[in-house]
């Protein structure tokens, strides 16, 4: 049996909107493979032709549904922030970076949407109608997204400084 899936029901504390906590449960393991496929099945059919603002929110939505599934016993975080990045890379994006400096204010938008959703189940789908929005998500990924964008210019800058450099002084 592999370590990494999950074979127990499980969830984690966490605090909500109002700073009280509350206990947040992930899927059951019976439910995870079609929660999984659905999910799968969301991750294909993003429209790579939508703008960049509509692919972070699909990047939030992405990441929400996998950490809600909660797949794995460990990982899930990381999974989900990798997979996610899948439509932006495919529509010629760089991916999503959270900084680390912001892991308490991502843990915080996460919580906000986990604590007033339900477990998901087969029947509920990964994102069920009556879930609370995942506004704050959404609205935390575009802040991480301009600060990915602008460590990529700010890299950019630097290389075509050098470029120039280089260029200057060796004239051919």
């Amino acid at each position: 049996m592999g370590k990494s899936r999950k074979y127990e029901p499980n969830g984690t504390w966490g605090i909500d909107d109002e700073g009280k906590r509350a206990y947040i449960e992930y899927a059951l393991p019976a439910d995870v493979p079609p929660l999984m496929e659905e999910w799968i099945n969301e991750v294909n059919a993003t429209d790579l032709g939508a703008s960049l603002d509509n692919l972070v929110a699909a990047y939030a939505r992405l990441h929400i549904g996998f950490t809600s599934i909660h797949p794995f016993w460990d990982g899930n975080g990381r999974l989900a922030r990798l997979l996610s990045d899948l439509p932006l890379l495919k529509a010629g994006y760089p991916p999503l970076v959270i900084q680390n400096t912001h892991r308490e204010d991502y843990i915080k938008a996460l919580n906000v949407y986990s604590t007033q959703a339900a477990r998901l189940t087969k029947s509920t789908g990964v994102w069920p109608q009556d879930s609370s929005p995942y506004s704050a998500f959404v609205e935390f990924c575009q802040g991480e997204y301009a600060i990915t964008q602008e460590i990529i210019e700010e890299a950019m800058a630097v290389q075509n400084n050098r470029h120039s450099a280089a260029k200057r002084k060796d004239p051919r």
